[in-house]
């Protein structure tokens, strides 16, 4: 058993680096262009790009809990590997930068929609440009000509893998946990994930009805959270100052926090092979995310008359070109509800299930495992 366990862990840290360090760091990298804009600005778009991430890992938290049901009797217990994969609603692949109140960012082209962070189908780019008061009047000078936004392509879903130990107390009450240990991922930086659940037969306290072997009907309750981050490569040859030093120390990172808060009421039947069940729930869910460390902004140089030259330089000496974690984002996506429909296949221990949520972000659910009593 501890040898099962340790190989799904490492499985599902596998995976987690797989996705996020391959898709979401590489989005980043370019998060320093943004950052010329100044926080105002930054904060604003990023939120607006990032926001279908943290509402699909939301809605992904919140799911994989079950996969029937039923609750364990008295020191019955399962092993279970899932993974959920949330879906970005159409609605929330794109934003219209024209909606947004930004000073220096706007559109490089004519388009003002801009693809969302799960928005891999679709490619738009920005620039930044700056109002200087020069001795015969005001000149807009260019500080960044263009840089891309975009997402990766998702094709499922937003994916998140989940590993429940499940163990039956008294009156067929069930404790489930998850856990995976802050774990480190070489260039990705740290990944750890828990959670604590509890479900409960409500049957049992029902005349006549508790006397029906094949019905079965639970209340489940359930929290998780995951905390990860990665740092950023953000060190472009104008960082430099006249010493040739970094302006910015090697702490730029993005620090991520989601949590889920599932309640469900769960009816089904318990056959001796197929466990077919619907749910009928509701789903809290919080993402944020933090930009740490220092982050230089080039300002437009000016000539010995001040007036604009069109190139642009770092003045180290002024503070107000120095920005310290600039970005600190909340994402709430309230109380959605949410009904599904799943399958569990059980033959002796081994289990396999399936489900289906339909829910704001539509989610689906699948996995393995084994299961007694």
């Amino acid at each position: 058993m501890k040898k099962q366990t340790l190989l799904l862990r490492s499985f599902i840290i596998f995976f987690l680096a797989l996705f996020m360090n391959q898709n979401m760091s590489a989005q980043f990298n370019n998060v320093g262009d943004i950052m010329k804009a100044g926080k105002e600005d930054a904060n604003i778009i990023l939120e607006e790009y990032a926001t279908p991430l943290g509402k699909a890992w939301g809605a992904d938290l919140g799911g994989g809990w079950y996969n029937t049901a039923s609750a364990h009797s008295t020191l019955g217990f399962d092993l279970t590997f899932s993974t959920s994969f949330a879906k970005t609603p159409d609605a929330d692949l794109l934003f219209d930068l024209a909606d947004l109140e930004l000073n220096k960012i706007s559109s490089a082209g004519n388009e003002s929609e801009f693809p969302t962070l799960t928005n891999g189908d679709d490619v738009n780019s920005i620039t930044i440009t700056e109002d200087i008061e020069t001795p015969t009047g005001t000149e807009t000078v260019t500080i960044l000509p263009e840089t891309e936004l975009k997402g990766f392509s998702v094709p499922v879903g937003i994916p998140l893998p989940t590993l429940n130990l499940g163990f039956g107390l008294v009156k067929n009450t069930e404790i489930v946990g998850r856990f995976v240990p802050t774990t480190g991922m070489g260039n990705f930086g740290e990944i750890g994930l828990w959670g604590v659940g509890v479900k409960h037969d409500v049957l049992q306290w029902l005349p006549v009805v508790d006397k029906l072997p094949i019905i079965k009907a639970s209340l489940f309750l359930g929290y998780s959270q995951m905390d990860g981050g990665f740092d950023l490569s953000y060190y472009p040859e104008e960082m430099v100052d006249n010493d040739n030093n970094y302006i910015n120390p090697e702490n730029q990172k993005v620090n991520l926090t989601t949590s889920a808060f599932h309640s469900a009421l769960l009816v089904g039947a318990k056959l001796p092979v197929i466990h077919p069940y619907v749910s009928f729930g509701l789903t809290n869910s919080n993402f944020g995310m933090d930009l740490t460390g220092e982050y230089a902004l080039p300002v437009p140089a000016l000539d010995e008359n001040e007036h604009p030259t069109g190139e642009t330089e770092l003045r180290p000496e002024d503070e107000d070109v120095v920005l310290n974690d600039p970005i600190s984002i909340e994402i709430s996506n309230g109380l959605q509800p949410s009904v599904a429909a799943g399958l569990r296949i059980k033959m002796a221990v081994l289990t396999i299930h399936a489900q289906y949520t339909l829910q704001e972000y539509p989610m689906v659910t699948g996995g393995l495992g084994i299961s007694f009593r």
